[in-house]
């Protein structure tokens, strides 16, 4: 049972895997576990990294919270049990919503920032709420605690 944790997600588009991880952990959570999605909803920020310009462009991959949230709504999400946080990965957003709410340890975090400015930010953020990987292949990609996706570290290059 998932008790008093959080399935963390950074990098939404639609909205899809964060559903679907609601969906799937229904028989396996308690009334405290809840799901924080961050996204800009504007798409790719601007990279200083030098990636494929097709794939990784300003903007791309964009999707309005209020386009996620109907999203999520009209497959049946549980929107009590949802937050969803708009913003451009940074220290003082992140900051500020750390003041502002308040977020249980993560039991799950899935960082799909795609350019590595924002996975930074991303990573610096979850540190501060701990959790233990769920594969032992997971384990590669650790640095100070905080699971990561190699590619998404180094700035992936990975198909579109």
């Amino acid at each position: 049972m998932l008790d008093s944790h959080g399935y963390y997600e950074f990098g939404l588009f639609k909205g899809f895997s964060l559903w679907f991880a609601e969906q799937v952990s229904r028989d396996h959570r308690g009334e405290d576990f809840y799901f924080y999605g961050f996204d800009s909803f504007e798409g790719l920020p601007r990279s200083q990294v030098d990636m494929d310009p097709i794939c990784w462009r300003e903007g791309n991959y964009a999707a309005s919270l209020e386009f996620v949230m109907n999203q999520l709504r009209s497959y049946g999400g549980d929107l009590e049990k949802t937050r969803l946080y708009k913003g451009w990965f940074s220290k003082e957003l992140f900051n500020g919503l750390r003041e502002n709410d308040e977020f249980l340890p993560a039991a799950i975090c899935v960082i799909d920032c795609d350019v590595y400015e924002s996975c930074v930010e991303a990573l610096g953020f979850v540190k501060e709420y701990p959790f233990t990987p769920l594969s032992p292949e997971w384990r590669r990609g650790w640095a100070n605690g905080v699971s990561c996706d190699v590619t998404v570290m180094t700035g992936g290059r990975g198909p579109c």
